[in-house]
């Protein structure tokens, strides 16, 4: 989920400029493309293994060839990031993956499962 702070107002140009320069030094070659992530466990596409942090990580730290499945995932077309970032606000490509980004929806898994097990529980009590 790394590259969906490429698309945040809150991140500095400098931290998206480093982040895209990491993405693409790691960017899949063709035949790669139709992989799933690598780096993960469970089913699936799975869920990413938890990165070694410090207090001095970047985001360009926590990346690396499964960030790109996002990428694939959402059909983005990633050549905004061979442009510095800010010139990326008057990009088609990136304005089209904003666009994209902004519609997901946040899921916390974890809480919805609890409120549901909790549901269940009283209505068998």
């Amino acid at each position: 989920m790394v590259p969906v702070s490429l698309f945040s107002g809150n991140v500095e140009f400098c931290d998206k400029d480093y982040l895209s320069q990491k993405l693409l030094e790691c960017k899949p070659t063709k035949k790669d493309e139709n992989l799933l992530p690598e780096n993960r466990f469970g089913t699936g596409p799975g869920k990413p293994k938890f990165p070694n942090m410090d207090n001095v990580s970047k985001l360009d730290d926590l990346s690396d060839e499964d960030s790109w499945y996002i990428f694939k995932l959402l059909d983005i077309d990633p050549s905004f990031l061979e442009q510095p970032a800010s010139t990326w606000l008057e990009n088609g490509p990136y304005i089209e993956a904003c666009e994209k980004i902004q519609s997901l929806n946040c899921v916390n898994d974890c809480d919805e499962r609890d409120v549901k097990l909790s549901a269940d529980f009283l209505e068998c009590a």
